[in-house]
């Protein structure tokens, strides 16, 4: 498959490059990490990873198609399981060689749903049924009141206020945490520098 040299032939290339794709996709990739701690129902895999069960199951016939995943059925229920543990070692070293070479970039990468929804909230910002500017302004006020370190969580049904949040937070070297949308409005995370 590979010389000596750590070269790698255009077949060997191709496997792979086939094989990545499976995790190009961030919500495929969240669900094998999900996989890491066990095996899975596709009903659990849908309720970690915040998408519809056939958005899931379409998910999880790649990753099966793929040799990603397999399936073993065990009393009404198909769990999910990672086929092949060397695939999670090699993605831990892609990712502490990624975390070495470029600390920036992995800083882009926020918090998940679950651990957004767990985190301790210092500030609510309730600015639902204001549209743009106003969550926003209503964000800006009340970081002022928020101490050093203090997490605020801004709640909007205007679907521009994470990306403007988000770029008022970088502006004033707050940390976006993330958001997710839920019941028809957005929940927006930022700790306060």
């Amino acid at each position: 498959m590979a010389d000596n040299n750590n070269h790698m032939d255009e077949a060997s290339c191709k496997v792979m490059a086939d094989l990545f794709s499976v995790f190009a996709n961030k919500t495929r990739m969240n669900m094998f990490c999900i996989l890491s701690s066990g095996r899975r129902t596709v009903t659990e895999l849908a309720e970690k990873t915040g998408i519809s069960l056939q958005n899931a199951s379409q998910h999880l016939r790649v990753m099966r198609d793929k040799g990603v995943v397999t399936t073993e059925k065990s009393n009404q229920s198909i769990y999910y399981s990672i086929a092949d543990k060397n695939l999670m070692e090699g993605l831990s070293k892609i990712r502490s060689a990624l975390a070495d070479q470029m600390p920036t970039y992995l800083k882009e990468f926020h918090m998940t749903k679950d651990e957004l929804k767990a985190i301790a909230v210092t500030k609510e910002v309730d600015a639902r049924g204001t549209a743009c500017p106003g969550p926003l302004l209503e964000a800006k006020r009340s970081a002022a009141g928020v101490a050093s370190g203090g997490i605020m969580a801004v709640l909007s049904t205007d679907e521009g206020t994470p990306l403007d949040v988000k770029r008022w937070a970088k502006k004033m070297e707050h940390e976006y945490l993330g958001d997710f949308e839920e019941d028809g409005y957005w929940r927006v995370y930022l700790k306060i520098k």
